[in-house]
């Protein structure tokens, strides 16, 4: 087969409507866009593609699946002395403006330290989008009374804490079976085919497959911080040693920073007046404070921000029920507003 280099040059903003639409729900992972471009290019020359949803979560490809035995052994230490000595160390250190920096994964560790079990791995999902504290800032005083008894995390604890297995690595792997997989890659893989009618198919998720994977000692599919160990041994009988010990290269987390600047340019035009604020779900003045601290480079809120402007153009299509096409035609207009200062600002957006 001819390997083939496609060059993109997406204009995310114009997209985020016909994505809205495709999906039907709300869709948080910036993956979407890069599984929608080569789908797209795909479903030029074929019909049928080969997905590789589902390695990950059988052979333990997840950074965090490793992460929570360093959170066990970091949580040995006294709380007081996690508290009140690393934790100020610890906030010292910049995120970086990026995911994957030194001060989030501190950070990640620090807070997970705090839980165990299933609690545990059910809070290391959500960190880079809103913790406890964090979701109680973002909501308005109404929603918070009426999600008070709303337990956010338990559909990831109930299958974690009903494995048969007593590995914590199989009782993770086999909650993000049940639940991250279906609801997340997969979804987001058969919606973003789809929308070009492209038929994928996933083998790694054949239930024989599945079956023999839940079989396997915990260190061949993790040694240290070696991820996917068995595949990568054999993938060696195949692949160059290049190929081999290359990092793992995410599909979507990168996306909030490479294209800073029309991300920049969303933010203002979609939460700089948040309709989810004005119909009481949200507090504008904490999308302020987020959207404020990320442009200035004071904390990294990429992914938060990237949910809340999904959230938005989601909202407005199909709750305040706005077409595709007008909030096209809106986005169009307000990028090319070049005078325009990007960043919080007072600019209300009545009709839309």
């Amino acid at each position: 087969m001819k390997h083939e280099i496609i060059n993109v040059d997406p204009n995310v903003s114009d997209l985020l409507p016909s994505l809205a639409q495709h999906y039907g729900d709300l869709f948080a992972d910036s993956s979407c866009i890069p599984t929608y471009y080569i789908s797209k290019a795909a479903s030029e020359h074929v019909k049928v593609v080969l997905s590789g949803d589902g390695g990950d979560e059988l052979f333990g490809g997840y950074d965090r699946y490793y992460g929570n035995r360093y959170a066990s052994a970091y949580g040995k230490i006294p709380k007081w002395i996690r508290r009140k000595l690393f934790m100020p160390a610890i906030n010292k250190i910049s995120t970086g403006n990026w995911y994957k920096s030194v001060g989030h994964q501190l950070r990640w560790l620090h807070e997970l330290s705090f839980f165990q079990g299933s609690d545990r791995y059910a809070r290391s999902l959500s960190y880079f989008y809103f913790d406890d504290q964090a979701r109680l800032d973002l909501l308005s005083r109404t929603a918070r009374s009426r999600l008070s008894k709303h337990d956010p995390y338990k559909e990831i604890r109930n299958p974690f804490d009903s494995a048969r297995s007593t590995c914590d690595l199989d009782r993770m792997i086999e909650s993000d079976y049940a639940v991250r997989l279906p609801d997340h890659p997969v979804m987001i893989t058969d919606r973003m085919t789809m929308a070009h009618g492209l038929e994928a198919r996933s083998p790694f998720m054949d239930h024989r497959l599945a079956e023999f994977s839940a079989r396997l000692p915990e260190d061949s599919k993790i040694r240290g911080r070696n991820l996917r160990y068995l595949q990568k041994r054999l993938a060696m009988r195949y692949l160059p040693q290049e190929i081999i010990k290359r990092p793992k290269q995410g599909f979507s987390s990168a996306l909030p920073y490479m294209l800073r600047r029309e991300y920049e340019i969303l933010y203002r035009i979609f939460l700089s007046d948040s309709q989810l604020a004005r119909q009481g779900y949200l507090s504008q003045k904490y999308i302020n404070e987020l959207v404020t601290a990320h442009l200035a480079g004071k904390a990294d809120h990429g992914n938060r921000l990237w949910l809340l402007v999904n959230a938005e153009v989601w909202f407005r299509i199909y709750i305040l029920n706005h077409s595709a096409g007008e909030m096209e035609e809106y986005i169009r207009q307000e990028s090319l507003d070049s005078g325009a200062t990007v960043g919080v600002s007072s600019r209300s957006s009545n009709w839309i």
